[in-house]
């Protein structure tokens, strides 16, 4: 419950046009996302086989179609941190898109890419910002805007984390969480 009340702080400062700095209110927005997240793994059995499992495909094309539904009624921009749609809407397209994911990642047994990058997901958590910037510049000198740009970027960004990933985890294990930045001993 306090997730979801400091997601929804994050998503009314963004309705307001409201900027807190360092994406802080875009950090609250995004936080049910993880909490429901930890939900579903930790007390259901979604992604596990179960007697459901012939509805796959069903499953996958409802949960697109509700996110499609809600793009319907406003936008999202979670770079920006603006929200040009209702508040339930925002977190009903958002759970039901990556439900749409996660199902499909469970009918082609893995996604391989995006399991890489889920494990990773520190990593690009921390490093996308910029890269965004960066891509944005390069599509822009190219002309390319619009939806290519969008789908341009995305694609080289997903090219540039199987370079980024390997090198963070060799030359800092600590923004990775694979090593601890304070050794105790007892």
């Amino acid at each position: 419950m306090i997730c979801m009340i400091i997601g929804i702080t994050g998503v009314v400062i963004g309705q307001q046009g409201l900027n807190i700095g360092g994406n802080l209110d875009t950090t609250m927005s995004a936080m049910p996302f993880f909490c429901i997240g930890f939900v579903l793994n930790q007390h259901t059995s979604i992604l596990r086989p179960n007697k459901y499992d012939k509805y796959i495909i069903l499953f996958i094309l409802l949960f697109f179609f509700v996110a499609w539904l809600c793009s319907l009624c406003g936008s999202v921009n979670y770079k920006n941190n603006e929200y040009y749609m209702s508040i339930p809407l925002v977190y009903i397209g958002g759970v039901a898109g990556t439900l749409g994911v996660l199902y499909m990642a469970k009918l082609f047994n893995s996604l391989p890419l995006i399991s890489y990058c889920g494990r990773y997901s520190i990593i690009i958590l921390v490093t996308h910002q910029p890269m965004i910037g960066l891509y944005k510049i390069v599509c822009a000198r190219l002309g390319i805007i619009g939806y290519l740009e969008l789908f341009l970027s995305l694609a080289l960004m997903m090219l540039s984390y199987l370079l980024i990933i390997p090198f963070m985890i060799k030359f800092f294990p600590h923004v990775c969480g694979l090593k601890n930045m304070i050794n105790i001993e007892r």
